[in-house]
């Protein structure tokens, strides 16, 4: 691990051959992470309380530990690879807590580069993006699906892929003024 890279910025997965097979690994993990407020809902809560909801998941993750990176065999080699450049670390543990954990990091992370950086993304393309988590949950719970309005989630930035696009002044372009 680099310096400079802190233990907790690294997303913590499963391998991909631990993938929760059964929906009551995943049932367990759910109702325990509904009972303590860590689930779907943290993805709806103000950005501070989102940072708060992050540590607290990132913490329950860096308990779980991590598999040693393979040795032998390209496919290996080259999954470690992969892992490196995007700053995965594989972990066991309780397959059903971990996946559904690291949905939860990595939506939370993702909002953060949203905000930051904008989004091509159309509203309608965010809200269906935004559903997963909670459609997983809902699936795990044997619940309802849960009542899901797109106006649970504040637009995203839109970052247009063509900078000279002018959408009427809905566009957002990091270091430039909304609007142009």
């Amino acid at each position: 691990m680099p310096d400079e890279q802190k233990a907790d910025s690294f997303l913590r997965l499963l391998d991909p051959n631990h993938l929760p097979v059964e929906r009551e690994s995943l049932a367990r993990a759910a109702i325990r992470l509904v009972g303590d407020h860590r689930d779907d809902q943290v993805l709806r809560v103000t950005e501070p309380e989102r940072h708060r909801a992050r540590r607290v998941l990132t913490d329950e993750l860096l308990g779980h530990e991590p598999i040693p990176p393979a040795r032998s065999g390209r496919r290996a080699l080259d999954q470690d690879e992969h892992d490196r450049h995007f700053g995965v670390v594989r972990v066991h543990g309780d397959s059903g807590a971990i996946f559904l954990t690291s949905l939860l990091v990595s939506y939370l992370d993702m909002l953060d580069d949203v905000e930051r950086g904008g989004t091509t993304l159309g509203q309608a393309q965010w809200t269906d993006l935004l559903r997963v988590p909670t459609l997983v949950f809902d699936f795990a719970l044997r619940r309802q699906a849960s009542a899901f309005p797109g106006s649970d989630f504040r637009a995203p930035p839109l970052l247009h892929a063509d900078p000279d696009h002018d959408a009427g002044g809905d566009q957002f372009v990091p270091g430039r003024p909304s609007g142009r």
